[in-house]
């Protein structure tokens, strides 16, 4: 034990004589105290002395030194999978009741001598071995990734890992593993590695939305093991009817098949659809034979109209480049022919209009329209006429045509555009745009493409949008979009850049603005073992966001159960969290009050269960087997726990620690002195008060 101090040693002998000169001078010169006899001046003195430098030394910040030897006992940490597919191997009821009570009794002996540390694991990783094997995934991974972490720097003498082998979640075990260096791993192997007899629905390949009165595809892949000459059915069924089915006929022991299937949406709204492969005899497990999928069916598309001018080869560009998009329908017509409504369309792109050669009729009033525009210009176009419909943007004298390359507009804030075409975009092929003296554009416009002429780079727009009461309204000034497409096919062997990028522009364009006052948002399918999320905003007239008043959420099941929840207010919005819900469709309703208006908001949402703990039974114990001998350890049975202690007592490897560990503590913290203090001021005070003076 030792005391060092943050300033030099000699600033002690000067708080020392500090101490002296206050203690000699306050005495010597204290005339109430004249008539004391030197001895008790000496002892006051002594006192003052004492207490000045004290008070002094602490100034200086000594800390005292201390070194104290710790021993620390090796730590054993017990992994025991907990997952749903050991209830799959023959020996599952062992398992259950006579194996995990000889591994507590396994974790007691060896606490006599080890720290023991047990955790379960499956989709996450929790501390103690709690074991109900429910968890619906397997991810070893992590839980060697986590040891990792916990148990960085400590005195680990051995890892055990009991588990079948079977992981369907993060990447390969073996690798995780050997970031824990020096510490040998025993595993123990659980679960059967032999194939039995069972037909498996792997996989089904669908999209979550779909259509009234369209068919949409499904895709079924069904894996079979030592199932040869066996014979079943896949049924599809909806709303209590099988409404589509397939013979499958098994002809080997390793079998797999995907199975396509064309349904008819005939009714809309979120639609639940099973599909059911029939069992065979003796099957391991029918719990996989079966999955439940969830498809939105929607009214109809969004439609787009494309009104032309003329003939021109831009216009299947567009077409097709929207089309790629299945929320979007688009009619092409001719201006000459048109004779219908724009009402019934959710976007109107006006190729080369107002047309040269003709007029633009009266039922098409675009100036007054709500419906979302979107110009492309070009030489064919009257741009006079075009002025005067106030689409926010002016050309002053236009005369003629030029050439020009796009130039992205890097502070465009309206949607995202991908990295990878916004390289492309400024080195695609120029394009004819109109050329006039100058452009003019509404200051509630803004410019996502500037025009580069030859190396000149101009602020003369080629994509802008404008944004009025009425409606959202883009302008492309040029033509010759088609290059652009056969660009990116010639570059990349696909046109997705080109047709993603002009689906972003319809999307943001067709999209219609939400003015509601209340807002709630989720996603419409979950997994069962996903928390389900729900996000809420709440505006006031001047659309800023507030959270002043109580929002409730209702949630019901098939059966019309309600649970009840509240959200939570955060920054400037609400957030609820509801958990874990079991699998099956269930509706919500969201309600708020603010002052005198109360606010509605409904909608649906499915969880999906999850069964990949069911697709593969065969125990993996090769996997064991590799991860414990390149770590120095050994697999071992359950039947075998005995032998497991045994090796893990025989270990030389595994002792106690003993470190020394240093210690530096403030004697300002030291409580002691501040006692001796307070003792040596009042007992001063006390005498000099006792002789008289103050």
């Amino acid at each position: 034990m030792s005391i060092s101090l943050s300033f030099p040693a000699w600033y002690g002998i000067l708080c020392v004589v500090i101490g002296i000169v206050y203690a000699i001078f306050l005495y010597k010169n204290d005339k109430l105290l004249q008539e004391l006899s030197r001895s008790w001046k000496i002892l006051l003195s002594t006192f003052r002395f004492t207490i000045v430098t004290i008070l002094s030394l602490l100034l200086l910040e000594p800390l005292l030194e201390s070194v104290t030897s710790k021993v620390e006992k090796p730590v054993i940490v017990l992994l025991q999978d907990n997952s749903e597919s050991l209830l799959l191997s023959r020996d599952s009821a062992v398992i259950q009741r006579e194996y995990i009570k000889q591994l507590a009794a396994f974790k007691t002996d060896l606490s006599e001598k080890y720290e023991i540390q047990t955790y379960t694991f499956g989709n996450a990783i929790r501390q103690g071995l709690k074991t109900d094997f429910t968890d619906k995934t397997t991810n070893i991974s992590n839980v060697f990734d986590e040891v990792y972490t916990r148990y960085y720097n400590r005195n680990v003498g051995a890892i055990i890992l009991a588990t079948d082998g079977i992981y369907n979640s993060g990447t390969d075990p073996t690798y995780a593993a050997q970031k824990i260096k020096n510490t040998s791993i025993f595993t123990i192997a659980l679960g059967d590695t032999n194939s039995r007899k069972d037909i498996v629905l792997t996989e089904i390949g669908y999209n979550r939305l779909a259509y009234l009165g369209n068919k949409f595809p499904v895709e079924i892949a069904i894996a079979g093991k030592q199932c040869e000459g066996a014979k079943t059915s896949v049924d599809i069924i909806h709303d209590g009817k099988t409404i589509a089915s397939q013979i499958i006929s098994i002809d080997k022991n390793e079998f797999f098949t995907i199975i396509p299937f064309q349904i008819e949406a005939n009714k809309s709204g979120l639609q639940k659809y099973s599909v059911v492969v029939n069992p065979i005899e003796e099957e391991l497990t029918i719990e996989n034979n079966s999955k439940e999928i969830y498809i939105e069916i929607l009214n109809s598309k969004q439609k787009v109209l494309l009104l032309a001018g003329g003939v021109n080869p831009d216009i299947y560009a567009l077409k097709v480049a929207i089309e790629k998009n299945q929320n979007y329908e688009v009619d092409v017509k001719l201006l000459s022919e048109f004779k219908e409504e724009i009402t019934d369309y959710s976007l109107v792109i006006a190729h080369q209009i107002p047309f040269k050669s003709t007029s633009l009729p009266n039922a098409l009033n675009f100036s007054s329209s709500r419906i979302p525009i979107f110009y492309v210009l070009g030489s064919q176009t009257n741009f006079n006429k075009f002025n005067s419909l106030n689409a926010g943007l002016n050309l002053v004298a236009p005369k003629g045509v030029s050439e020009a390359q796009a130039l992205l507009n890097p502070s465009f804030s309206l949607f995202t555009v991908d990295d990878n075409f916004k390289r492309d975009l400024e080195k695609y092929p120029p394009i004819t745009v109109p050329f006039a003296n100058d452009y003019l554009v509404n200051n509630s416009a803004e410019i996502m493409c500037y025009q580069k002429i030859g190396r000149s780079q101009t602020n003369f727009p080629l994509l802008l949008f404008n944004k009025s009461q009425e409606n959202k309204c883009g302008i492309f000034l040029g033509e010759g979009l088609w290059r652009w497409r056969m660009a990116d096919y010639r570059e990349h062997n696909s046109h997705d850049r080109f047709d993603n990028f002009f689906g972003k522009i319809v999307t943001y364009l067709a999209s219609k603005e939400d003015k509601s006052f209340f807002r709630v948002y989720t996603s419409s399918e979950f997994r069962e073992d996903e928390d389900v999320i729900f996000n809420a905003e709440l505006y006031n007239e001047s659309y800023e966001l507030i959270n002043n008043a109580e929002v409730q959420l209702s949630i019901f099941n098939e059966g019309g159960e309600e649970f009840k929840f509240s959200f939570t207010p955060t920054m400037q919005s609400y957030r609820l969290n509801c958990k874990r819900l079991p699998e099956g469709e269930y509706s919500y309703t969201a309600r708020v009050k603010r002052g005198d208006d109360a606010y509605e908001q409904t909608g649906r949402f499915s969880i999906a269960e999850l069964k990949v703990e069911w697709i593969n039974a065969t125990a993996n114990h090769s996997l064991l087997f590799n991860i414990a001998d390149r770590s120095g350890g050994s697999m071992f049975y359950p039947n075998q726990l005995e032998s497991l202690k045994s090796k893990i007592l025989s270990k030389k490897e595994i002792v106690d620690v003993s470190y020394f560990e240093k210690n530096l503590t403030d004697l300002v913290n030291w409580k002691w002195i501040c006692f001796l203090l307070i003792f040596l001021l009042g007992l001063e005070w006390f005498l000099r008060k006792y002789h008289g003076a103050y």
